[in-house]
């Protein structure tokens, strides 16, 4: 009796286990699986709409991406899920108590269309992303700690942000060379001081590249240094020559203008290879001059 009543009892407990809905491993199988559904379904939304044409449309897409990700948030509240799951992914769960207020941070930083505040927002978003990809994986999912997710946000915000400053920073640059002009006649007694002029704007420029950083994709940092170097080897070979020349004291022989000349076309190509690379290598276009929603608002 005692041998068919321990089978009974074990038919028992496996049955009310099998309708209680399986193991708790099964369980937090079930519940990662529909979670990385969401996220994975989120990520190909906001990934279809492609990257901002200008100020305004930045501000479209920063609404939209707040409404899929509410909704997202939603969905992921409403997978179910067993009192022992829900324990050990406790702290995946309070993170997405932490991304409402970024949400409507990131629409009103938008709305005002500020670079650098867009930019620095961006950076947030991105250590966000991390945190959360962090929580993600330690929670055992898959598709919410898809590491992409920071390039993405990057992407999005801040790297359209370096894009707009690198395009301001090249008409800059062709606006300053055009202003002073070609180099004169290395005969002509204004010749050695513009050409220190230019390579004291070519200094300035190596300055400029570099305040630039805050905001740079780690994909452009090889080509800033390739622009970076450019200028500097530019502005060292014309320095060289203004200091030789000694402020229009002296004259640059006929084998000099040669040198001259050559040193100037080879570093003047190398800018301008460099220039197009960076603008490649940071993968997406600057943004345009619409207004942005506030002003519009100022203006109405």
């Amino acid at each position: 009796m005692k041998a068919r009543e321990a089978a009974v009892i074990a038919l028992v407990a496996a049955a009310a286990a099998g309708c209680g809905g399986g193991s708790s491993a099964d369980d937090s199988r079930r519940w990662a699986s529909a979670v990385d559904d969401v996220c994975r379904e989120t990520h190909e939304s906001l990934a279809a709409r492609g990257d901002a044409q200008d100020l305004r449309d930045l501000h479209r897409i920063a609404e939209l991406a707040r409404d899929d990700v509410r909704s997202a948030i939603e969905r992921i509240r409403d997978v179910p899920i067993s009192e022992q799951t829900r324990a050990r992914v406790y702290t995946f769960l309070g993170e997405l108590d932490r991304i409402e207020p970024q949400l409507s941070e990131m629409t009103r930083t938008t709305a005002g269309g500020r670079l650098k505040q867009i930019g620095t927002m961006g950076l947030r978003l991105a250590d966000a992303a991390q945190r959360f990809q962090r929580r993600a994986e330690a929670a055992g999912l898959r598709d919410c700690a898809d590491t992409r997710q920071f390039d993405a946000v990057l992407d999005a915000f801040t790297a359209p942000v370096y894009a707009t400053q690198v395009a301001r920073f090249e008409r800059w640059l062709g606006d300053g060379l055009a202003r002073l002009g070609s180099f004169r006649p290395p005969s002509a007694p204004g010749f050695a001081p513009h050409v220190h002029r230019v390579a004291t704007l070519l200094e300035d420029a190596e300055r400029r590249v570099d305040d630039l950083y805050a905001f740079r994709p780690n994909r452009a940092v090889e080509a800033e240094r390739d622009l970076t170097l450019a200028l500097d080897a530019y502005e060292n070979d014309l320095n060289a020559f203004a200091d030789a020349l000694r402020g229009g004291r002296r004259y640059l022989t006929p084998v000099g203008v040669k040198q001259f000349n050559r040193a100037v076309a080879k570093r003047r190509r190398a800018v301008n290879r460099a220039l197009p690379a960076l603008r490649t290598a940071i993968g997406v276009e600057p943004l345009g001059a619409r207004a942005p929603i506030d002003a519009e608002k100022e203006t109405a």
